[in-house]
């Protein structure tokens, strides 16, 4: 059989021939010359025809890759004359099912009388009701359509929304500023209190009689509400000024803002008296104001508030947050409505109450009411006033307007601490009363006539107070997300699911503690970030806990902890971050960046093994698999699967085993080579030579002293206890090595452990004892020297541990472009002929469509023609997919020879899962181990290169016995597989949250009427059975 691309090109061209002559013999024939249901029917079955040649072309397109240059073109002319006369033909039948779908509707408009369509007159309803059924149909398959658009669509917008939501997350929770301004806090108060001392000494000057009689014609709360605005700008331009440089990390701009302080302090103090003497120019705008407060005390008071609280929100964002164009006027709103709400309305009430005393004379009541202009008449009484307000005030007012707003702020706003606004209670009244106190105290009879101006001088007194509520309130200084113990025990543990069985040893296998403040905070100063605004588990799998991590400089990236199931923790977390930085930065290939890392929970704070990593744009690619179109979306994944397997081939190692840094490894490790001298490109190749690559070159040589080849990383090898066992986790030479360390392991382990059933739990039914079953290794041990493959073929070769959907992440929408393929833990260096499989993603399982051998591209079964619109489009979409395995075979045989021969060696499927059958023979059974004994038995010379007498025997018996117990587990696997799917659960039990009462009753009641004899072996799904995981 010819298998060249010409050849092949050939035959899809001939096939698509056939398929267009079959359309048109239809559109010309049974389409045209019958009517009603027979061409509707015909219709759909050209519909059909036309996807298969749409397949075709597919096909040719492929082909047309492997053509020689010169011979391209006239293939290249030859497909486009194909694309004419398929789009010809689709419009064609489109016309078609115009013309018909008209005829239908005026039929149906007529009623009877005005037929147009080509049924005979009278049409009965039954046939009407199937037409308007073939209509439904069609239109059904574009709401199908349109409902896979729309899931595209719901996709971009989560990706949307998830965006938004770290955004709002950023400004809600915008501490770090406040925090980082802690320290200058301190200063500012200390700065304001020797304002405070100075001003003092200022008011300290005398002042006529007259202006204090016209000062005390306006209310205190007009002139507080100015004097305050004055004060506002007066710490805005402090503030402003000095923050950022405080904000530095040297020392240089404190100490420049230290010796700027006085000069500053000075002009603050210059303003703030020019400002209290302006006031008296003011009279006309605050008679305004004051006659406004006479008339509407509540309405004006509340609106006051609700100014004030909005400008201290403003100040706080822009001054100390630094907010700028970020400005939250959302937030800014609402603590204005807090002002006005919550707070202008009990001190009006109050000011009313006050307003309201009765006192034993007339000539009291004036004084009690105009405490200022006392001084007129008699100062010790305006003393005696003062001293009374401020204790009224102070005993009483004080505590019950702090308690009233801290009250209602944690219902408001959501997430402020308790203990946190406590502390603010306490501190609020005790500055704010020694405030008002001290301000009394500290002015002589004389200078109580300016009671408004010592407004000033208690509130500087409140501004820890208020710095210090705005911190509470906005969260405690910190670089992280802060979590509750119940909140942090839930990232511990596992969560996403529940067991049917063996429920508590498989939390316990998942379980991992670690320090959730230090991991942020690892990850902020590896990314740059000051702080983390977002902490949540992103999945969770058996091996290790997966977290997604946001910062506020809008960096992402992911945090890795690996679960004790995932092995050793120093070596999983070595060996994959070597090989992370290694196929990205020598082979090139997409791969997360690591940030940092630690493989040593003893020598890191967060108390456990960890990466953090790159967080890779993308949707996994089983998200788009069905839904992709042909040729030009689908091409760029399955290419750039190829090109990714390509250049693992690229590297050529001197070991087997893992890849580590060099520094991880033991000193005799140290001292190996990384790779073979002789395999490595020249340093000078010919410049007709395209396998060698300079840039790869210089990459392979800086990576010779970088990296060590170490302990294979693959967990199977050191899971329960044989760990212990030392001298069989390698490295390797060679193949033969390597698989008989495997062999070695087992029989160690079995030694040790088995004989006094140190782990007994989960043996897959049926078992034999350490005898028998060592007598199976034996012939293992025997066979292994004698494979005898191509040196070719068994070189070490690194590669991904498993090419599936859920590890390559594509673009959402258009072409299927790789944006990264992720999960290398467990990656090992092995033989190239054990290594280089088919990937996981493209193997069609659907059992639908068959697959040929050899380069023959598979079609729609004979039947699919009978089906109804429904069942072909589902079996269409099952061609798609099985043609799709074809496509990317045919790619490996077309450019990689070496790998396509891969295929065709004998004994080669089985020997890549030798390994695992030896190592897991004892909880899984020897059954499957035996089977592939026999297969290599039966492959005996065409495996070995010479004549070698097989060193595998089993009698005539042992064979039939083997065949039944071959019989009984795949009886005894389909029982437990359809126990599985009534129970909607994993293999090991695994179902989730919201299924697990559904599925624990059924599980009861399967028990109950379960048969042993029937099903093939014992119940699988009971505590202390087999599992995966476990055994």
């Amino acid at each position: 059989m010819d298998n060249s691309p010409t050849a092949l090109f050939d035959s899809y061209e001939q096939d698509f021939q056939q398929i267009l002559q079959s359309i048109r013999d239809k559109l010309d024939g049974e389409a045209k010359d019958q009517g009603g249901e027979q061409k509707k029917a015909a219709l759909r079955r050209v519909e059909m025809e036309l996807d298969e040649a749409d397949e075709m072309v597919s096909q040719m397109e492929i082909e047309i890759q492997g053509i020689p240059q010169s011979l391209k073109a006239t293939y290249q002319a030859r497909i486009r004359s194909a694309k004419a006369d398929l789009t010809r033909y689709k419009k064609l039948s489109k016309d078609m099912h115009t013309q018909l779908s008209r005829a239908d509707l005026l039929s149906s408009r007529g009623g009877g009388g005005g037929v147009t369509s080509d049924e005979p007159y009278g049409t009965s309803d039954r046939m009407r009701l199937l037409a308007g059924n073939s209509l439904l149909e069609d239109g059904s398959r574009r709401l199908q359509e349109s409902h896979r658009i729309a899931l595209e669509t719901e996709e971009q917008g989560t990706d949307i929304l998830r965006s938004l939501r770290v955004q709002r997350e950023q400004i809600e929770n915008a501490r770090d500023t406040l925090g980082t301004a802690e320290t200058s806090i301190g200063r500012a108060t200390g700065t304001l209190k020797q304002m405070i001392r100075r001003y003092v000494s200022l008011s300290r000057l005398c002042v006529p009689a007259d202006v204090v009689l016209i000062a005390g014609m306006y209310q205190q709360r007009v002139v507080t509400a100015a004097i305050i605005l004055v004060l506002v700008l007066l710490i805005a331009i402090i503030l402003w000024e000095k923050l950022p440089s405080l904000f530095s990390r040297t020392n240089t701009p404190c100490t420049r803002f230290i010796s700027s302080a006085n000069t500053l302090l000075a002009r603050g103090r210059h303003a703030t008296y020019a400002a209290s003497t302006r006031l008296l120019d003011m009279a006309s705008a605050f008679r305004a104001y004051n006659n406004l407060l006479l008339r509407r005390p509540l309405a004006t008071q509340c609106i006051t508030s609700a100014v004030l609280f909005g400008a201290g929100d403003v100040l706080a964002q822009q001054a100390v947050e630094k907010k700028g164009s970020k400005h939250d006027l959302v937030r800014t709103a609402r603590l204005a409505f807090y002002g006005g709400a919550l707070f202008g309305l009990p001190i009006t009430r109050w000011f009313q109450f006050l307003g309201r005393l009765q006192f034993a004379s007339p000539a009291k009541a004036v004084v009690y009411r105009v405490c200022p202009i006392a001084y007129s008449f008699d100062p010790r009484l305006t003393l005696k006033c003062s001293a009374s307000q401020t204790f009224l005030d102070q005993s009483l007012a004080a505590p019950i307007a702090v308690g009233w707003f801290f009250a209602w702020m944690p219902i408001l706003e959501a997430g402020a601490d308790f203990i946190y606004l406590l502390a603010s209670v306490i501190t609020g009244i005790r500055t704010y009363t020694v405030a008002q106190l001290g301000s009394v105290r500290s002015l002589s009879s004389a200078q109580l006539c300016l009671g408004p101006p010592t407004i000033p001088l208690r509130l500087c007194w409140c501004c820890q107070f208020i710095l210090e509520a705005a911190q509470r309130f906005l969260g405690p200084s910190s670089t992280t997300v802060s979590f509750t113990g119940a909140q942090q025990a839930e990232f511990f543990k596992h969560t996403s699911g529940r067991w049917l069985y063996n429920e508590e040893e498989q939390n316990a296998s998942r379980y991992v503690r670690f320090d959730v403040d230090e991991i942020q905070r690892v990850a902020c100063a590896a990314v740059g970030a000051q702080r983390c605004v977002q902490f949540k588990k992103l999945v969770e799998g058996s091996y290790n806990k997966i977290f997604d991590l946001n910062f506020d400089n809008g960096a992402e990236a992911i945090a890795r902890i690996p679960c004790p199931l995932a092995g050793p923790p120093f070596i999983t977390t070595a060996s994959e971050v070597a090989t992370l930085e290694f196929v990205r930065d020598v082979l090139d290939i997409r791969a997360p960046r690591v940030y940092a890392w630690s493989a040593r929970a003893s020598a890191n704070p967060v108390g456990a093994e960890y990466i953090i990593m790159e967080k890779i744009q993308g949707v996994e690619s089983r998200r788009r698999w069905t839904h992709l179109a042909k040729g030009p979306e689908v091409f760029p994944l399955l290419y750039g699967v190829f090109d990714i397997e390509t250049r693992f081939e690229r590297a050529p190692f001197s070991q087997m085993g893992s890849l580590y840094f060099k520094d991880d490894v033991s000193p005799e490790l140290q001292d190996r080579p990384l790779f073979c001298a002789d395999d490595l490109p020249d340093e000078d190749p010919p410049d007709d030579d395209p396998d060698d690559d300079p840039e790869l070159l210089g990459k392979l040589n800086a990576a010779k002293e970088k990296y060590r080849i170490g302990p294979i990383a693959d967990r199977q090898w050191w899971r329960a206890g044989r760990a212990e066992l030392p001298g069989n986790h390698g490295p390797w030479p060679d193949m033969h090595s390597f698989l008989l360390a495997a062999v070695n392991l087992e029989r160690a382990w079995l030694h040790r452990h088995a004989s006094r059933n140190v782990f007994p739990r989960g043996r897959r039914f049926p078992s034999y004892d350490i005898s028998a079953h060592l007598r199976i290794l034996d012939m293992c041990a025997k066979a292994i020297p004698h494979i005898a493959y191509p040196p070719t073929l068994c070189f070490p070769t690194l590669w991904h541990p498993n090419i599936n959907h859920s590890n390559l992440l594509i673009a959402p929408t258009g072409p299927a472009e790789i944006g990264g393929l992720v999960d290398w833990q467990s990656s090992i260096i092995a033989p190239y002929c054990m290594q280089a499989g088919f990937p996981e993603a493209f193997i069609y399982t659907g059992g639908l469509i068959d697959i040929p051998e050899g380069r023959v591209t598979p079609k729609l079964p004979s039947h699919v023609s009978t089906l109804s619109p429904e069942e072909q489009e589902v079996y269409r979409v099952h061609l798609k997919l099985a043609m799709r395995q074809k496509a990317y075979e045919q790619k490996i045989v077309e450019e990689n020879i070496g790998r396509s021969i891969i295929f065709l060696l004998p004994f080669g499927a089985q020997l890549g899962s030798l390994p695992v059958q030896v190592i897991r023979s004892w909880s899984d059974g020897v059954v499957p181990l035996r089977q592939s004994l026999v297969d290599l038995r039966k492959e005996w010379e065409s495996v070995v290169s010479e004549n070698v007498q097989c060193p595998i025997s089993f009698t005539d018996e042992e064979l039939r016995a083997h065949e039944q117990e071959v019989q009984q587990c795949l009886k005894y696997e389909g029982s437990i597989m359809s126990l599985t799917e009534d129970l909607g659960c994993e293999n090991d039990g695994w179902v989730a949250d919201e299924e697990y009462s559904r599925a624990a009753k059924m599980l009861k009641e399967r028990k109950e009427n379960w048969d042993d004899e029937a099903n093939g072996g014992p119940f699988p799904y009971e505590d202390g059975s087999n599992s995966f995981f476990l055994s």
